[in-house]
């Protein structure tokens, strides 16, 4: 029996063991298996005194995520899926007829995370503005096509076995996307967030708890992928999601609370409010990373996130609208015009925001 508290005290034990092990350079040797041995014995202490001291249980947790580090320490070879289906779809987005070319460069990076194409001018504007999370491919991105999969499915209705299709549906669309684009550490995470979200919202009388969400999501990577931990996309996306899990709901709670709870369904300022809440959610935690590992900490995050990441979601969905389209061989001139209209302001504002 383990003596951990619920999934967060489990997850935060399994993590921490796995972390200790990255922070070592723990690899496969006797010492591992000594780990494992240990929380072995812990495991079977804890099975017969069943009432005792919860260290025990967390013990051994943190052992067994030790234990799972050095073992995926082991060299393996690790082959890309969907190599070819990468390709293609990279080609067709090249295709559509822009009238600027590096409007189909970014669009490929936003949409398959290959930024090869993008020019450093606009790589820099973008780190410099702090919207470098919008041009690499990340848990937003696959959040965006969730929530237009999730419009697209709404006419299937709300009944139980419709619900379930839905479900289906978006999932395996979302896993098709993330294996596609090379499953990087933060659409995993995003991916196992939409998978969990999904079953908690088929299942009626279990309320969905976000702190539940992300400490199952987190110890689930882990024991698909102990090295993602030294991953940088993995630490950023987790240490973002921790701001909008833990702090972002009391943030967005004081406009209500303002507002006696009487917030009109479509308000400007609600909007600006919420971006601005989410925004510094996410960066308190982001940001002292972020300043570690490349010396920036970007003054303006606020204006940018609220310029820039509406213009995002548009030139996503417009940039879908246009793929396949394109795939179908028909091209929408106004459409066209309006996703490159949407890629150069949003081009424009981060070089402004750049310069300040």
């Amino acid at each position: 029996m383990i003596e951990a508290d619920g999934i967060e005290a489990i997850s935060i034990s399994y993590t921490a063991g796995v972390a200790a092990a990255a922070l070592t350079g723990l690899g496969p040797s006797e010492f591992s298996f000594l780990l494992l041995i240990g929380a072995a014995l812990l495991a079977l202490d804890c099975a017969v005194h069943r009432e005792g001291p919860k260290f025990r249980g967390n013990l051994m947790l943190f052992l067994l995520g030790a234990f799972s580090f050095s073992c995926a320490n082991i060299p393996q070879y690790r082959p890309q899926l969907f190599i070819k289906e990468l390709e293609w779809t990279k080609m067709r987005i090249q295709s559509i007829p822009f009238a600027d070319k590096n409007v189909n460069h970014i669009l490929t990076a936003l949409l398959t995370g290959d930024r090869n194409l993008v020019d450093k001018d606009t790589v820099r504007a973008f780190r410099e503005s702090g919207a470098a999370h919008i041009l690499a491919l990340s848990g937003m991105h696959l959040g965006i096509i969730y929530g237009i999969l999730g419009i697209l499915a709404k006419p299937l209705g709300k009944s139980g076995a419709a619900l379930r299709i839905r479900s289906i549906f978006i999932i395996a669309f979302c896993a098709l996307y993330t294996a596609l684009t090379g499953a990087g550490p933060s659409l995993v995470r995003a991916l196992l967030f939409i998978i969990l979200r999904e079953i908690s919202s088929n299942n009626r009388h279990r309320r969905r708890d976000s702190g539940k969400l992300f400490c199952t999501a987190l110890l689930l990577q882990l024991n698909l992928d102990p090295l993602s931990i030294k991953s940088l996309s993995f630490q950023l996306s987790y240490l973002a999601m921790t701001g909008i899990c833990f702090v972002y709901p009391a943030l967005h709670n004081w406009y209500a609370k303002a507002c006696e709870g009487k917030i009109p369904k479509f308000s400007i300022a609600a909007r600006i409010w919420d971006t601005c809440a989410l925004s510094v959610s996410c960066q308190i935690f982001t940001g002292p990373l972020a300043w570690l590992r490349f010396g920036v900490f970007p003054k303006y995050f606020l204006l940018t996130n609220l310029l820039c990441l509406p213009l995002s979601e548009a030139l996503i969905l417009c940039g879908l609208a246009c793929f396949f389209l394109n795939i179908a061989g028909i091209t929408v001139a106004p459409l066209v015009r309006l996703t490159g209209w949407l890629c150069r302001t949003l081009e424009y504002c981060l070089e402004v925001i750049a310069g300040m």
